[in-house]
């Protein structure tokens, strides 16, 4: 019984240092995504979608939309503002969204 105890706690120590580590390297290289591995392991233990999470899938698809009707990706996440969705929201936690030259929308510390 102590063994597998053990054992399941090095599992989960051994996911979330993995989680965590994939999280750090997918912001320090630029590669957000909604597929963040961090988002969907907080999925997965709470329940629940991660409320950040569904904001950059809501501002993703306003800055396609933005990209179909412009031929480009908006330079800044505030041009969305309006047109494409009501008001920018904020996390939970208070960042803010960016968005890259590539068109990426992500969480951004920086924004308050």
């Amino acid at each position: 019984m102590r063994k597998t105890i053990n054992v399941a706690i090095i599992f989960i120590l051994v996911v979330i240092t993995a989680a965590g580590s994939y999280f750090i390297y997918g912001h320090l290289t630029g590669r957000h995504s909604d597929n963040d591995i961090m988002h969907k392991l907080v999925e997965k233990i709470t329940g629940k979608k991660n409320d950040c999470q569904e904001n950059v899938k809501m501002l993703q698809a306003a800055a396609n939309k933005y990209r179909a009707e412009n031929g480009r990706y908006p330079l800044q996440i505030e041009m969305l503002s309006g047109k494409y969705v009501k008001e920018i929201p904020k996390c939970p936690g208070g960042n803010g969204y960016s968005i890259d030259a590539e068109g990426i929308v992500f969480e951004d510390p920086e924004k308050r």
